[in-house]
């Protein structure tokens, strides 16, 4: 590992309205809760993402309430540190064209209240004309997208009293395709991070999606990665993936995949580092214990960060 203490060691939570995520008056589940207080122990920081109640954009007074009994759970729990991944702000997209103001405003005020330590977001498209997509859409690649990148990222890194931290995108096949443009995601991504002299995040199963789209097969995947922002990574996202019918699928189910923890140990590696690794949306059951491929999934992630 590269010269710096152990990381940061979290999980991150995409928090749904319903039985194991939130009830209709914006309280934590029992499960959800003994999730945290069973984890606690182990963790630096977790992340949560909350959706809004209507599928639309949220007001403040709809996310405020139960974000606070989210940061309060895991802060009982014991875990120190608390960001939120954001689902909205759609960094692909120019604020010619996209009103971020209302937004901007109410993750300002939850950043404030809460004390939260960074903000993540996907470098893509989340949603169109306030609809969200079943995938988040990947950027445009070419010089246009990549300026268009940029001046997203600098409004939102302005407004936000903490750092941004700009995640590299999904792949899917059939949802990202046809990709717009001729650049390589490795490289545009890098340009708009160092551009917007910005901060990131390195979703190992994300790499690898583009990797895979791109043709690529065993060791390969893990080729062309020195040209990433390495430097100005903060953060690296490991989430539950599988491989059906010859595609790579970003699941979030808990289930990881060798190339996946390889890719983890190259990060770490090559990343001058700090950094926070995330196992994200580990799945549990209904008294809050981890379901066998996200036990397993966690404890694997665990020896790497702590050899």
């Amino acid at each position: 590992m590269s010269g710096w203490a152990a990381p940061s060691f979290g999980i991150g939570l995409d928090v749904l309205w319903g039985p194991q995520g939130l009830s209709a008056e914006g309280r934590p589940a029992p499960s959800l809760v003994a999730l945290l207080e069973e984890l606690g122990p182990r963790l630096d920081h977790v992340f949560f993402s909350l959706q809004s109640p209507t599928r639309g954009i949220p007001a403040l007074d709809e996310v405020l309430g139960p974000m606070t009994e989210l940061v309060a759970a895991a802060r009982e729990a014991g875990v120190p540190t608390v960001a939120l991944h954001h689902t909205m702000l759609n960094l692909a997209c120019p604020p010619r064209a996209y009103d971020r103001q209302g937004l901007l405003e109410m993750t300002r005020a939850l950043c404030d209240t809460l004390d939260l330590a960074w903000v993540n977001e996907d470098l893509g498209y989340w949603s169109v004309q306030g609809q969200p997509l079943a995938y988040p859409l990947p950027p445009q690649l070419t010089e246009v997208g990549l300026t268009d990148c940029v001046a997203a990222i600098r409004q939102v890194q302005d407004a936000l009293p903490c750092p941004l931290h700009v995640e590299f995108p999904g792949f899917a096949a059939d949802l990202s395709e046809p990709c717009l443009g001729d650049w390589d995601a490795f490289d545009l991504f890098r340009e708009a991070v160092m551009r917007s002299d910005a901060v990131c995040t390195l979703d190992v199963g994300h790499l690898l999606s583009w990797r895979w789209l791109m043709g690529h097969r065993g060791a390969a995947l893990l080729e062309g990665w020195e040209r990433l922002p390495l430097s100005a990574c903060r953060e690296i996202h490991v989430a539950g993936a599988r491989i059906r019918s010859d595609q790579l699928i970003d699941a979030h189910d808990g289930h990881l995949l060798a190339d996946q923890l390889h890719g983890l140990r190259w990060l770490l590696e090559h990343c001058p580092g700090p950094v926070a690794v995330t196992f994200e949306d580990p799945r549990f059951d209904e008294e809050g214990r981890l379901q066998p491929d996200s036990e397993s999934g966690l404890e694997a992630l665990w020896r790497v960060v702590h050899p």
